[in-house]
């Protein structure tokens, strides 16, 4: 940052819908802010685990599960494949007729939320004074301007429309250290304070539901619009109409319940942001949020036990400023690290290039050429997104060509690639430089979690490698060697120095404050429970939504979602009040700005529609899911030969036996797995813990590329096409790529939005595309 404007790619593989849906509706990071306590799930009449696996993913919270258990509390697992979560914590719900396992197709997380919502509302089940007194969205609050009210269909539920505060204080990207201004977003114009926040005609949750209704009927030839919409939903999530009858029945009026919304099930899907914003609408209309033994639809938290603040950690850093304060220091430009391939081939990334273009200039105060925005990329240094990106980026083959592409002139396309990195990973293998770093083992360092954790250094760092401040400190003293002033520096202080130097401005709440000396020798600090009789937080931060929303309420309609518009900046003043609708000149919204179920790029529907054939002009009937795996953690550990020994690790790939039986596959075999974009040849379990129809493909397999190729089409020219077809309308250029013989997930895994904000104010620009993508499967090579 002190050599120039920086392209920083954003986006977050782990959480990134649910960011944007909690944007969208409380304004607060989904999982650090709003969801209840672990310890809660005792005080719970009902506990939905949606998409989540603690049992794999987050094991510190099967304890609580297992209490919940022993206690009778009823659990029910909602996921796409039977996950140990479902098989040996969920116990059903006989009161309900529920089983302990819904398996639901992938991506049709949305559908079955929104059916129960149907329910719930076309029942009169729904929390009527807790919507009208904390949710903003549900029912239209304010007629259109100009328009009759008496001939308005939903009058009678009317309620006083919440005020503008005037201010967008929670919409502030890492990079930005001042408030935003009306020229980088309207609602941020001083001048709409006090005035009306109205939900613009057809953006409330009633008129959606209402519409859908009667689409459902129409479709179905039903009289009954109950049982049109649940048959809508049984047809594209798999359930059966009476268990999503039964499970809204449950959740409405079973009393306090809990639903934990998981990041690895519909969070992480094209469709991921409305899947999220839908599970706490649902939450939302019944009153659970703020429950001693409910849940707002996000993930659960267990922060009570960890008492240290540390002042100067900021985003995981534990080191205080290194830099002098005096260089001067360039804005970061966020871009879509999922179209960082893109951005390399055509200058941008999966914006318009009227929002790349004004973000660009309102945002960071760089002016591109308006008539055709760019950016270019001569270097990518650490990583373009996170350490091993082939692996956990969309699209691994596009990556791997344009990383080894070179120009006419014998240049790399991408002219130098700089990592740190401890092993050869399979990014780490195309790079031009590795600048080796020490492990965690070999360097003290501060963590936080159910408790706070100092790591002791257990050895010194060996051979030629560094910790990751200490390379950093090397490279400043070059710039300086070059006349470029960079005082980055440790000051001649060790790195336990520099942790003391920390330690001795936090902040311990509610227990006394140990020393350093017996934090080094104890490892943590944890604050001690009295009682587990802990409020839900949530109840606590509704005083606090008036600040982090536009409405001050949770949110059905985002009017930040509604009017962000880059257009504004250049469009008419706002002091009158704002429009019905975008500037005229606008185009389409950036995402759709209410909760509703989004159809994604691919997915289920494109088989029931039957438009599942690809450019390689094959149908491709099956859907894959990249769920956690036990021996990984995300890519980490793939390469440790003591872990691969304790699991069936040939078995890269799940199939139902089914879909197995129809192909001539058995357990054991190899198969290609394959679609427009990669194919990769690995063996297979045959299990009926597998839903139906989709492929298991575990997280986190290192990408190895075999000596077999493929042919792949993509719908972007990365410079060096072997040809093109014309599918649909649409061009689509040919490649040879390497087939994957390690079994990487994300080289089957397309790089397309369909619902994200794209937009650098809500802190990230990318999207999820890891679960329901389709493929097919075969014993044969595919031609």
């Amino acid at each position: 940052q002190y050599l120039g404007p920086t392209i920083l790619p954003t986006g977050s593989p782990s959480f990134e819908n649910m960011l944007f849906a909690a944007i969208g509706s409380v304004g607060l990071a989904a999982g650090l802010g709003g969801g209840n306590y672990v310890t809660n799930y005792l005080k719970s009449d009902f506990i939905i685990q949606w998409g989540a696996d603690p049992a794999v993913k987050e094991p510190n919270k099967t304890f609580f599960l297992t209490k919940a258990k022993e206690k009778g509390v009823p659990i029910v697992t909602i996921d796409a494949r039977l996950t140990d979560t479902a098989a040996q914590l969920s116990t059903g719900f006989p009161k309900y007729g529920l089983p302990k396992f819904i398996q639901l197709r992938p991506q049709t997380d949305g559908a079955l939320a929104t059916a129960m919502a149907y329910v719930i509302y076309k029942n009169g089940w729904h929390d009527d004074g807790f919507i009208k007194e904390y949710c903003y969205g549900f029912y239209p609050t304010q007629d259109i301007e100009g328009s009759d009210m008496n001939n308005n269909p939903y009058s009678e539920l009317r309620v006083d429309p919440p005020k503008h505060p005037g201010f967008m204080l929670s919409k502030t990207d890492f990079s930005f250290t001042v408030p935003i201004t009306p020229e980088q977003h309207p609602l941020a114009n001083p001048a709409l304070a006090g005035q009306d926040l109205h939900v613009p005609k057809g953006m409330s949750f009633v008129e959606y539901l209402t519409d859908l209704e009667e689409e459902k009927r129409n479709e179905y030839k039903e009289t009954d619009g109950q049982i049109a919409v649940l048959k809508w939903a049984e047809e594209l999530t798999g359930i059966p109409a009476d268990t999503i009858y039964n499970l809204a029945n449950a959740f409405a009026n079973a009393g306090e319940v809990f639903l934990e919304h998981g990041n690895n099930g519909g969070q992480k899907t094209n469709n991921g942001m409305h899947n999220c914003w839908l599970t706490i609408c649902l939450t939302s209309m019944c009153g659970h949020p703020t429950k001693p033994g409910g849940n707002i639809g996000t993930n659960s938290q267990d922060g009570i036990y960890n008492p240290v603040q540390l002042e100067s950690m900021y985003g995981g850093t534990t080191y205080p400023n290194l830099g002098a304060g005096n260089e001067k220091a360039y804005p970061f430009i966020a871009v879509d690290s999922n179209a960082f391939v893109d951005l390399v081939v055509t200058g941008k990334d999966s914006r318009t290039e009227e929002e790349f273009y004004h973000d660009i200039k309102y945002l960071y105060g760089i002016e591109l050429n308006p008539d055709d925005p760019k950016l270019e990329v001569d270097m990518v240094f650490g990583s373009y997104h996170i350490t091993n990106s082939f692996n956990t980026c969309p699209n691994t083959n596009k990556a791997v060509n344009i990383f080894t592409q070179k120009k006419s002139n014998g240049e790399y396309r991408i002219k130098y690639y700089v990592l740190y990195e401890q092993f050869m990973t399979p990014t780490a293998a195309y790079a031009d430089v590795i600048l080796p770093a020490c492990s965690h083992h070999e360097k003290p360092f501060y963590t936080s979690g159910e408790a706070f954790f100092y790591q002791n250094k257990l050895i010194e760092p060996m051979y030629d490698t560094k910790g990751d401040v200490d390379i950093d400190e090397m490279l400043a003293k070059k710039l300086n060697e070059r006349g470029i002033a960079v005082s980055y520096t440790k000051n001649g202080k060790t790195d336990e120095e520099l942790l003391e130097e920390i330690w001795e401005n936090s902040i311990v709440d509610g227990m006394e404050k140990p020393s350093f000396k017996e934090l080094k020798e104890k490892g943590y600090v944890q604050r001690p429970l009295a009682s587990l009789d802990l409020p839900n937080p949530m109840t606590g931060l509704m005083a606090y939504l008036p600040y982090l929303t536009e409405s001050g309420k949770i949110q059905f309609f985002s009017p930040f979602y509604f009017y962000r518009n880059n257009n504004f900046a250049e469009g008419k003043s706002l002091d009158g009040g704002l429009p019905e609708a975008p500037n005229e000149n606008s185009g389409a919204y950036r995402v759709i700005p209410k909760a509703q179920y989004v159809e994604p790029y691919e997915g289920y529907e494109k088989i029931l529609k039957k438009e599942n054939t690809g450019a390689r002009g094959v149908p491709y009937t099956l859907q894959f899911t990249t769920k956690h795996a036990r021996n990984r953690a995300h890519t980490v550990y793939d390469n440790v030969s003591m872990i691969k020994d304790q699991f069936d690790y040939p078995k890269r790939a799940i199939m139902h036996p089914v879909d197995a039986a129809k192909r001539g596959i058995n357990d054991g075999d190899f198969v290609y797995i394959y679609n427009d974009w990669g194919c990769m040849n690995v063996r297979v379990e045959i299990s009926n813990r597998q839903n139906q129809g989709v492929v298991d493909l575990p997280h986190g397999v290192w990408y190895r590329p075999g000596k077999e190729t493929f042919t792949a089409w993509y719908d972007i020219d990365l410079g060096n096409a072997e040809g093109t077809k014309e599918v649909n309308g649409k061009t689509y250029y040919k490649y040879t790529m390497p087939v994957d013989v390690g079994g990487c997930e994300n080289g089957l895994t397309h790089d397309k939005n369909a619902d994200c904000p794209r937009d650098p104010l809500c802190g990230q620009v990318g999207n999820n595309h890891f679960n329901g993508n389709l493929c097919e499967v075969s014993k044969v090579k595919p031609q």
